[in-house]
């Protein structure tokens, strides 16, 4: 079973706030989530088993950097590296921090996000399944969090984040039967660069 695109939503934002509990300036952490009764804080059907580095191993300016020293301390190879849930892998999500450059800013600026004037800081909580939805849960520090679904808008997913997360996905995908796992959608839903 696929997870629904609206289960999905609600988990990225269910994601994000479980972070947002823990203040700002947290480590990055890459989570799996599965379908299974829920904890209380993410939707019905869905729970999650997060991965983390110490922050000390983090350089918090290369959230893929982060993203890809998670996925080797978790050494996670196929699905079968957690055998009771081995046909439940709904997909992986990425929680992270960073700085966002203000609207129109001139992508040939060599600075710094964080030296940029009218920067924000931002939580992202980026989310990709099994069924091949991308989106992510945004906050902006000091606001509401917002769902971003750029094939909803028309756009197209694209950036390292959402690459490196679908490269693992595939991987840990590898076997699963295409009514789990639709590898075609997984491949499409983000622009490869």
């Amino acid at each position: 079973m696929i997870l629904d695109k609206k289960l999905i939503e609600a988990f990225a934002l269910g994601l994000e706030a479980r972070a947002h509990t823990g203040g700002w300036d947290q480590p990055p952490m890459l989570v799996a989530f599965f379908h299974t009764k829920a904890d209380g804080s993410l939707p019905e059907g869905i729970a999650a088993q997060p991965f983390r580095v110490q922050p000390a191993r983090v350089d918090g300016s290369d959230p893929v950097g982060a993203l890809l020293l998670i996925a080797a301390a978790a050494d996670l190879p196929p699905v079968d590296y957690l055998p009771d849930v081995r046909d439940s892998l709904a997909g992986l999500a990425f929680v992270h921090e960073g700085w966002m450059p203000p609207e129109g800013h001139d992508s040939n600026d060599p600075r710094d996000f964080a030296d940029v004037p009218g920067g924000v800081e931002a939580r992202g909580a980026q989310v990709i399944s099994c069924g091949g939805h991308f989106l992510m849960a945004r906050r902006v520090r000091g606001k509401d969090p917002e769902v971003i679904d750029a094939a909803a808008m028309g756009g197209v997913t694209a950036g390292r984040i959402p690459a490196a997360l679908r490269a693992l996905l595939l991987r840990l995908g590898e076997g699963m039967p295409r009514e789990m796992f639709d590898r075609d959608a997984v491949n499409k839903c983000v622009e490869w660069m």
